[in-house]
C-alpha cells in the first residue's frame, strides 16, 4: 500500500484484502468512472482529514474538469472528516443550495 494510503485504516476495513490490489481499488474509485456525460459534482473536504486522503478531491476535481464537468470543490481549511465550524458549514450550505440552483437541481 502507498505511503499516503497506509496511515488511512478506512481503506482496509472497506476493502479487506483487496486494499493492496490496485486494479480493484480503480475499479470501485469513483475517479475511474468519470466521462463527459458525468453529472455536475459539489465537492467538500476538509484538508485535515484524516480518514480520507484530501488529494483524492484534488484529483477527483482534476479529473472532472478534464472531462468538462461542471463541479465546485470547497476546502475547509483544518477541516477533518466531516468536521468543521459551525460558521463553515452554514457558508457550505449556502453555497450547496447555489451548486443545486445553478445546476437545476432545484428552482
Amino acid at each position: 500500500m502507498n505511503s499516503e494510503m497506509s496511515r488511512f485504516k478506512s481503506l482496509t476495513r472497506w476493502l479487506d484484502n483487496k486494499a493492496d490490489d490496485l486494479e480493484f481499488r480503480a475499479s470501485v474509485s469513483p475517479i475511474t468512472h468519470i466521462k463527459k456525460t458525468s453529472p455536475p459534482v459539489f465537492i467538500v473536504h476538509g484538508n485535515a482529514d484524516n480518514i480520507v486522503p484530501y488529494n483524492q478531491s484534488v484529483n477527483l476535481q482534476k479529473k472532472l474538469a478534464e472531462n468538462g464537468i461542471y463541479n465546485e470543490f470547497i476546502t475547509v481549511e483544518g477541516g477533518g472528516h466531516g468536521t468543521f465550524e459551525k460558521e463553515r458549514k452554514a457558508e457550505i450550505a449556502i453555497a450547496l443550495f447555489k451548486f443545486l440552483k445553478k445546476t437545476g437541481v432545484i428552482e
